[in-house]
């Protein structure tokens, strides 16, 4: 299993930095000229055939063990080499979120006296050409989430922010860790649709993803007969907003493991939660802080 890091989305070059790690831990040498690029990029090798310590820190429900890898195979542990959070690191090619198992180095085994170490390794290079995997430690370079918000409805479409908060597995490694975030944009008259699960792991990741769809949004809000007028963008009076992450977080902490959203439209704000298959709207306000304030949080 090859591992390249880079800091920046621009691709990958080689010879700046490669990381050859053994038992006893990381050791970083320069393999190109003096760049500036010191921890911006680097690369290493796992390989199986070797005997490194992996204890059993669970068990499934139907009795299957989960084994927790040494340091140099927990991906979160390298966040701090780039400046970055754990939540931070994500896949190059897309910008996928990683594999809670890779961060945290565990690997279940399936079956008897399976080695952790090869388990974890073909679990790792699965789908991947050459058992390449590409990291991307960055923190997205993105507009605050409330700046979105006013953003869209200056565009006349409507905003679903959705957030999950994994506050019930903190500890558990079998499950995931964190938060959940997603930001969705839509054409006024359709209803909220709180995502089922939010999948990104910070909000500024889900901004990120939404803006690569804002184009298509607002393309998507054009009438479709040509008689009627094209919705002009404009805000007569600037917009107000108030920081949605630390009131979704709040309300997202009484309902842990469950997705809670704010729906905006232009004229209110509506929270929202989801109870399995079924959808609840449980207040509506001119503001979020007005929404959060009359659930008593």
């Amino acid at each position: 299993m090859h591992l390249s890091w880079r800091a920046g989305a621009s691709g990958w070059r080689t010879g700046e930095f490669a990381w050859h790690a053994d038992l006893a831990g990381r050791q970083a040498d320069r393999a190109g000229p003096g760049d500036g690029l010191a921890g911006q990029a680097g690369e290493e090798t796992w390989r199986t055939g070797q005997h490194v310590p992996a204890p059993q820190v669970a068990t499934h429900p139907g009795g299957k063990p989960l084994h927790q890898l040494p340091e140099q195979f927990r991906l979160a542990g390298w966040a701090d080499h780039f400046g970055v959070r754990p939540e931070d690191l994500v896949e190059l090619d897309g910008g996928g979120s990683l594999d809670h198992n890779l961060r945290d180095g565990t690997v279940t085994l399936h079956r008897l006296g399976a080695d952790p170490l090869t388990e974890y390794l073909s679990c790792a290079s699965r789908g991947r050409p050459g058992g390449r995997l590409f990291v991307l430690a960055r923190r997205p370079d993105v507009p605050p989430l409330a700046d979105l918000v006013r953003l869209v409805l200056g565009l006349r479409l409507t905003v679903t922010i959705t957030l999950t908060d994994h506050l019930n597995n903190a500890g558990d490694l079998r499950l995931v860790q964190g938060e959940g975030w997603d930001v969705t944009i839509n054409h006024p008259g359709q209803p909220p649709a709180p995502a089922d699960p939010p999948s990104r792991s910070t909000p500024e990741a889900a901004v990120a993803y939404c803006l690569e769809f804002l184009e298509l949004a607002i393309a998507g809000n054009l009438p479709a007969d040509p008689s009627e007028p094209i919705p002009l963008p404009q805000t007569p009076t600037p917009i107000v907003v108030d920081d949605p992450v630390p009131l979704l977080r709040r309300l997202a902490r009484h309902h842990p493991g469950q997705p809670v959203a704010v729906h905006y439209d232009g004229v209110t704000c509506q929270v929202w939660l989801r109870e399995r298959d079924d959808v609840r709207q449980l207040a509506t306000a001119p503001t979020l802080p007005a929404a959060i304030g009359a659930l008593g949080l």
